[in-house]
């Protein structure tokens, strides 16, 4: 099967635009990225922008930004000692929103995701049976 035949961002690389706009939320996961200023650095209007995305990836822009910034996160709570108001920060939250967005991404609150005591002990990086690739 042809990788970039069903959705997902493998799928999105295939229109100039959309990578474009990809690349982006990969580079940047902390910028204040919106729909609209998207779609302008990528020379589409909101609407023709926001649809193909969803045509290719499979999802909306945004539920597209705030999954890669969860699994940026993910990672960095497995891999670093950084504090939550410091990974937080990276992926573009505050300390709060971010506890609230983690908790309702992964089940759990991120200080709990990172604890080795945890349920995702031995599982640093692993959701819903997949690698998460950061």
């Amino acid at each position: 099967m042809d990788p970039a035949s069903g959705g997902g961002w493998l799928r999105g690389l295939t229109d100039p635009q959309v990578a474009k706009a990809l690349a982006r939320v990969h580079a940047a996961p902390d910028a204040a990225l919106t729909v609209g200023g998207l779609a302008r650095e990528v020379g589409m209007s909101r609407t023709v922008f926001a649809q193909r995305f969803r045509g290719l990836v499979g999802e909306s822009v945004m539920a597209y930004v705030a999954r890669r910034r969860m699994h940026v996160a993910a990672g960095l709570l497995g891999t670093t000692d950084l504090s939550l108001t410091e990974i937080a920060a990276r992926v573009g939250y505050s300390s709060v929103a971010f506890s609230k967005a983690f908790k309702r991404w992964s089940g759990q609150a991120p200080g709990r995701y990172r604890s080795p005591i945890g349920p995702s002990s031995g599982r640093r990086g692993e959701r819903h049976g997949r690698l998460i690739a950061v």
